[in-house]
């Protein structure tokens, strides 16, 4: 078919192709449509010839629908197309469109053939290769979670209180959101890898015991005060790495445990945990 300037705008407009992508497609093509199957069929190559290739960058996106929390996490290979406009424009799409998954707007199909379709556009756009994952968090009405999303959207974390007693009846729901979302900010700001102290691998703690001792062997420190300096420095240790033994970034006099039972006894909690995810 016969290539117009006018013609190969449209396209472009319509895929993101690049302006050479573009009249191929049309000279090879028999109409329009074709044309545009003939490029996401090029963009699905690419995608998997691409796939190899690591992806260090990309965003976050977070999506709420009720009692669901879901997060996106994107990523590309250059900061570049990071924060460019088509990304971000992209993985706000996606994240709506699994948002109508949740509500049914969407079957599993009909949302599995709208992903691809979007991937192979900012495949088309970008020339790189894009990586999805998803998470969704769901809580039962005695459970409070909090969220907090950097504003570079490289970062983000919830961290999730279960109460034995229904919450409606006995807390200010608002002041637990509060409360949550505050310690899930604390978790994107020092990186806690654990809960508590009982949830380090006790392979974890014994090296840190060797290290620990290996210094003292090489210092002149007197071997009586060993035990004691052993146990201070697995008490900083223990606060580098479990989020309930942290000074609490928002008042340095309460530890993120004792910041918690501030407002919940600990014999009302059922269970406290966290995620943290970083691109």
């Amino acid at each position: 078919m016969n290539v117009s300037i006018v013609e190969i705008n449209k396209l472009r407009a319509c895929t993101g192709a690049g302006i050479s992508d573009c009249k191929k497609a049309l000279e090879l093509s028999s109409s329009y449509d074709d044309a545009i199957i003939y490029l996401r069929k090029k963009s699905q190559q690419n995608l998997e010839i691409r796939s190899d290739r690591s992806t260090n960058n990309g965003k976050i996106f977070v999506n709420m629908y009720e009692n669901i929390i879901i997060f996106l996490t994107v990523r590309c290979e250059t900061d570049f197309v990071a924060n460019s406009k088509e990304f971000i424009q992209f993985g706000n799409e996606l994240s709506n469109e699994y948002n109508k998954l949740f509500c049914n707007i969407l079957t599993n199909v009909e949302y599995e053939n709208k992903e691809q379709e979007l991937l192979q556009n900012i495949s088309l756009r970008t020339k790189e290769n894009i990586s999805i994952a998803l998470e969704y968090h769901v809580l039962d009405k005695n459970t409070i979670m909090g969220f907090y999303l950097h504003h570079t959207k490289t970062e983000a974390s919830i961290f999730k209180i279960s109460l034995f007693e229904n919450i409606e009846k006995t807390f200010n729901i608002e002041e637990l959101i509060k409360i949550a979302n505050n310690i899930a900010m604390h978790i994107v700001a020092n990186k806690p890898k654990y809960l508590s102290i009982s949830k380090i691998p006790y392979s974890e703690i014994e090296i840190e015991k060797e290290i620990i001792k290996s210094k003292l062997i090489e210092s002149d420190k007197p071997e009586k005060l060993h035990e004691n300096i052993i146990n201070g420095q697995l008490k900083k240790f223990y606060q580098n790495v479990c989020l309930l033994e942290q000074d609490y970034i928002l008042d340095k006099s309460y530890t993120v445990q004792k910041y918690i039972n501030s407002f919940i006894v600990s014999s009302n909690i059922k269970d406290v945990s966290f995620c943290h995810y970083k691109i």
